[in-house]
């Protein structure tokens, strides 16, 4: 039974992968493939003798679950029930909404430990290619299915060369722009650092640059401003640390200050025509003063319920938009507050905030712990997801990926990762599978 549970745990991030596949879409039912989870438990417990690793993220994700169940029962705002459907056993349950959202974050968290767990098995050298998949695949999303806007106008030359399709059963009519953006933030970076290893088999380098280089000129053709400012932050920081000193350092400072050059040209509307209506610039200020509305009401928020927000993912909704109104944005649907930290506030108040702060203040310390240590492997793992944070971070604070949003599992990919290598780093031990107890003799 040991030896079939240890089978099947081989397999436990691709298991996952299909849970992650189910909350892609908006359907209450998508709850039902959270049932893998307590299998999954089991089978640990079978194979290993354990439910789950212990990480320093653990209380934090604790404290999350806690928070979101009892923003359910004390949430003023609510989106009433809503009913569940099992087919194959004629079975219907009547929930409340916000139980549905509260299946994001426990998909994720399902997910960062089924990464661990990985980790602590078999390395994380297989979830590295696996990192450099999704990237590839995040990025021919981008390129090919994108709904590309009028920010996008100086680089049709490009964009009409491409493939394009909004059929996809992934997302039809295609994918926001900024939305995808949010998700590219993290993995550019990521894979960027991922290809400065010198991985076994070697493919996983290669791919790892062909990938960032495929995200990087999907995030330059989108032009969303604050991902293409995180990422190159986030780059950066990849190259001061990562790439030694000397020529290779300068070439790719070089290169990235040519990034740099050629988004300020489109910033300056330089391939512009001179018939070209509203400047970048102008459409900038344009925006930045609609999210200060949007901050406002968030303040507006947490000064009516400082201990629980309006409630999970309810900022988007017609009763909290009549409420505390964003006057540029009228009737419109504001899916968030296009910012991360506030967006915690205004889905669980004050506690969101200092949540939100901590998570980030544990994460830091595992990266730093990594980082120190004189394995390559380590510090590449450190690096990539530190770059990763910071330009997804930059991206945040003027846009967001909400806890309850569909990318948001590239969040929690990147810290599945980032516990993977903790625990090798800090637990070594622990890489081995744990050994049967000797049977006692007579």
């Amino acid at each position: 039974m040991r030896n079939f549970a240890q089978t099947i745990l081989r397999y436990e991030p691709l298991l996952l992968l299909g849970v992650v596949y189910t909350f892609w879409y908006a359907d209450a039912n998508r709850l039902w493939s959270l049932l893998l989870l307590p299998a999954l438990l089991l089978l640990r417990r079978l194979a290993y003798g354990r439910l789950f690793t212990d990480t320093p993220l653990n209380a934090v994700f604790a404290a999350l679950l806690a928070l979101a169940v009892a923003n359910v029962f004390v949430a003023p705002y609510s989106r009433g029930d809503t009913n569940l459907t099992l087919q194959p056993l004629n079975l219907q349950l009547t929930i409340p909404w916000a139980w549905v959202m509260l299946g994001r974050p426990l998909m994720g968290i399902a997910l960062y430990f089924s990464f661990v767990e990985y980790g602590r098995r078999f390395g994380v050298s297989g979830l590295a290619n696996t990192t450099v998949l999704l990237g590839l695949i995040v990025a021919l999303l981008g390129l090919f299915a994108t709904q590309w806007n009028s920010k996008s106008d100086q680089l049709a030359f490009i964009i009409e060369r491409l493939p394009q399709t909004r059929d996809i059963w992934l997302a039809p009519g295609g994918f926001n722009a900024n939305e995808i953006a949010g998700g590219m933030a993290w993995l550019t970076p990521l894979c960027a650092a991922l290809a400065l290893h010198r991985w076994r088999p070697k493919i996983t380098q290669t791919g790892a640059a062909v990938v960032f280089a495929l995200l990087l000129l999907c995030l330059f053709l989108g032009q969303s401003r604050l991902a293409i400012g995180g990422v190159i932050a986030g780059m950066g920081l990849v190259i001061i640390t990562l790439v030694p000193p000397g020529h290779r350092r300068a070439l790719a400072l070089v290169g990235l200050a040519l990034f740099v050059a050629a988004e300020i040209a489109i910033v300056r509307n330089v391939f512009a025509p001179p018939s070209y209506g509203e400047t970048m610039v102008d459409r900038d200020e344009n925006s930045t003063a609609g999210r200060l509305e949007m901050y406002l009401s968030v303040v507006e928020i947490l000064q009516d319920y400082p201990l629980t927000g309006v409630g999970m993912n309810m900022y988007r909704d017609a009763q909290v938009r009549a409420d505390y109104p964003v006057p540029s944005f009228g009737q419109r649907i504001l899916p968030h507050t296009h910012n991360e930290l506030l967006q915690f506030g205004a889905d669980f108040g004050a506690p969101g905030l200092i949540l939100f702060i901590m998570l980030h203040i544990v994460v830091a310390i595992m990266i730093w712990r990594c980082w120190r240590q004189p394995d390559p492997q380590s510090r590449v793992i450190a690096i990539g997801v530190a770059a990763a944070l910071l330009a997804h971070g930059i991206y945040g604070a003027g846009d967001a990926v909400a806890l309850w949003d569909r990318f948001i599992f590239v969040f929690w990919w990147a810290l599945g990762l980032l516990g993977a290598q903790y625990t090798l780093v800090t637990r070594p031990a622990l890489a081995q599978p744990a050994a049967l107890p000797k049977p006692e003799t007579s």
